[in-house]
């Protein structure tokens, strides 16, 4: 996995810069974890295609998580929502 876990903690550090609310900032600080490398799989392509990816976030009450994906949903849109138990996917869009 080539993404370098500073410039990651970086992203995130901007991505909450760009949030307004300091009450929806604080949540979210409180749900970070340290950066884990996973390989999901992806939807949309050949069967058993894999992205990297790092859960940056977890929400263990709602099993969910945020996911930075250099390819796969990103590099456009990098950041994507993630089921963390229970499945190996990056997940639908429609999600």
């Amino acid at each position: 996995m080539d993404t370098d876990v500073n410039k990651l903690n970086k992203a995130i550090e901007t991505e909450l810069g760009n949030i307004s609310s300091q009450q929806v900032v604080r949540h979210v600080r409180s749900l970070l974890v340290q950066p884990r490398p996973v390989i999901l799989d992806w939807d949309y392509g050949e069967i058993g295609q894999q992205y990297p990816c790092w859960i940056v976030l977890e929400d263990a009450a709602r099993n969910l998580g945020i996911a930075f994906a250099n390819e796969g949903f990103g590099p456009q849109n990098p950041w994507g929502l993630v089921s963390i138990k229970g499945t190996t996917s990056m997940g639908m869009d429609s999600a």
